[in-house]
């Protein structure tokens, strides 16, 4: 007879396939650790070349720079003496087991709305690995974003401090994906926009897009345009599995972390809930009118001669094309093409700078696909030149951008 290890969550029990869990592993601690994997705690509390779980993963904000703290159970540099009121509160309320309050950069914002039982099934899976002793460097944050005290007034205007309700008008699934996306996988914490003084998420644009660590944080609502709504379900439920979905988008920088350590974990009946639930978010349009996968589309007035006489044109040959190939002969089975990719249709083009300064790990199963860093190679006017080149031939013909903005872009990489 075969075992299985069962969650049992909001709306949904979720029955977990033995590949799943570790062997000796207790129902508690196997569902701590794929709730764990979903809220993304490995992305952030991870820095490179480190411990899982270790903290230092370096945070550069517009108010200063955070450290992410050490969550391994070690008792004197991380959570080992801990209690479950202690974990419970710091993930609901946002404060830590000294009184002092967290920065809102740890989503508690979003965790509140978790269940006790999920939290606490969090913290078994914690206190189940081997304690690791690191102390991150000190937090570096600007006047006044250093006085932590000022976090509690934040907190009375912006944390609800209440747990996820069912809708009784929709569906289990429905339900069940809400829960997943609002709380556990807190995806408005990067895909809702801020406002700019109080860095809070603008609620009525919940999911509308945002900034992360220098990135674009797509539009991920209904909207066929600005959003993924004239994606189908299989290029989201690939997507978020796999981080490819030829023809719409290919998970990079922040998001290519997400699918590594996160939606890739997805079981098949919670993967359709996220996908249930998306599909339902108020559409959020920001002028846009033409998709950014779509944008291939639009008219262009330039001869192939004159493109090939683009700065970039060369740059691209050189160093690009041997991968990604031509809009005529794309290399999309390991490589994203350039045609019809979300990346370069995107206005401003944005992460098509960071993705060339920072290239890609192949984090996610994409077959030993990879892309190189050229932020030591190129200059920021060679850039430019590139990502204008890209913009004629595949994108918005009217995206150009000059050396001043990627200069900007790449102060903000990580």
């Amino acid at each position: 007879m075969r075992s299985f290890c069962v969650m049992s969550t909001v709306a949904v029990t979720v029955v977990l396939s033995p590949a799943f869990c570790n062997a000796g592993e207790t129902s508690l601690v196997s569902q701590g650790r794929y709730l764990t994997q979903l809220a993304g705690c490995p992305s952030c509390h991870t820095a490179p070349g480190r411990p899982s779980f270790a903290g230092g993963y370096v945070m550069k904000l517009p108010m200063g720079t955070l450290y992410t703290p050490n969550i391994t159970p070690d008792r004197e540099t991380g959570i080992g003496t801990w209690s479950d009121d202690d974990f419970v509160r710091a993930m609901q309320q946002g404060v830590g087991r000294d009184g002092r309050h967290l920065y809102p950069a740890f989503p508690y914002t979003s965790y509140t709305l978790m269940t006790r039982s999920d939290i606490l099934a969090i913290k078994a899976y914690l206190f189940s690995l081997a304690p690791v002793h690191n102390v991150p460097p000190p937090d570096s944050m600007k006047f006044p974003y250093n006085m932590r005290s000022l976090i509690g007034g934040w907190n009375r205007l912006f944390l609800s401090d209440r747990r996820f309700q069912d809708d009784s008008h929709q569906s289990a699934q429905w339900n069940r994906g809400a829960y997943l996306v609002r709380s556990v996988g807190h995806c408005g914490e990067c895909h809702t926009p801020r406002g700019r003084l109080s860095q809070a998420m603008e609620q009525s644009k919940f999911l509308g897009g945002g900034i992360a660590d220098g990135w674009s944080a797509y539009n991920i609502t209904s909207d066929p345009i600005a959003g993924i709504g004239a994606w189908s379900s299989d290029d989201l439920k690939r997507y978020l599995l796999s981080g490819a979905a030829p023809g719409k988008g290919w998970a990079a920088g922040p998001m290519g972390l997400e699918v590594a350590n996160s939606t890739r974990y997805l079981t098949e009946e919670d993967v359709l809930s996220v996908v249930t639930y998306l599909r339902t978010v108020i559409p959020v349009r920001a002028g846009d009118k033409v998709s950014r996968s779509a944008a291939a589309e639009i008219p262009r007035n330039r001869s192939p001669s004159s493109l090939d006489q683009m700065p970039g044109a060369r740059i691209y040959d050189l160093y690009c094309a041997n991968c990604h190939g031509s809009s005529a002969v794309p290399v999309a089975d390991l490589y994203p093409s350039m045609r019809n990719e979300s990346t370069v249709g995107d206005t401003p083009p944005r992460n098509l700078v960071m993705i060339i300064l920072l290239g890609a790990l192949d984090s996610f199963g994409s077959g030993g696909a990879s892309m190189p860093s050229f932020a030591r190679k190129f200059d920021d006017r060679q850039i430019a030149d590139l990502v204008n080149y890209l913009e004629v031939q595949d994108g918005n013909p009217k995206a150009s951008i000059g050396p001043g903005q990627v200069g900007g872009w790449r102060s903000q990489a990580p």
